[in-house]
């Protein structure tokens, strides 16, 4: 005679393992919500405006016009930006030029950001008067 045993529930969990599990889940939920608010954040922010590039352009052989004594106007004396905006020199001749705050060398170019309001006074080499003056506001 055969003795049949009545069928047993498969053993429970320790109630620590249940915990465990329960907490790794709830931590994974929490690191993909937070995943997603950051992309939305990030995605959300306004983008920054650009600023203004007040851009010069020192054709070649300006040195040799200066020289001759040619009048140039290139730049003019007085220049008004904002904050955030840059004076972008591009020097196509072949001898140092200066432009106000920036020294540019022979085809170079040259990007001076205005991070502050102020005033900036600087020699300039492509201007009868020698001088620019810069009024960041």
């Amino acid at each position: 005679m055969t003795a049949t045993l009545p069928p047993q529930a498969p053993p429970e969990e320790p109630p620590a393992r249940k915990g465990l599990v329960a907490l790794f889940i709830t931590g994974a939920a929490l690191a993909v919500v937070g995943t997603l608010v950051a992309v939305f954040l990030i995605l959300a922010a306004p983008e920054e405006e650009a600023g203004f590039d007040f851009v010069v352009i020192v054709p070649a052989g300006t040195g040799a016009r200066v020289d001759a004594g040619e009048e140039l106007d290139l730049m003019p004396h007085d220049v008004s930006l904002e904050v955030g905006d840059r004076l972008v020199i591009d020097n196509r001749d072949d001898r140092v030029h200066v432009v106000g705050p920036i020294t540019v060398r022979p085809g170079e170019r040259a990007v001076y950001g205005f991070d502050e309001p102020g005033r900036y006074i600087g020699g300039c080499t492509v201007d009868d008067s020698g001088e620019t003056v810069i009024v960041v506001s």
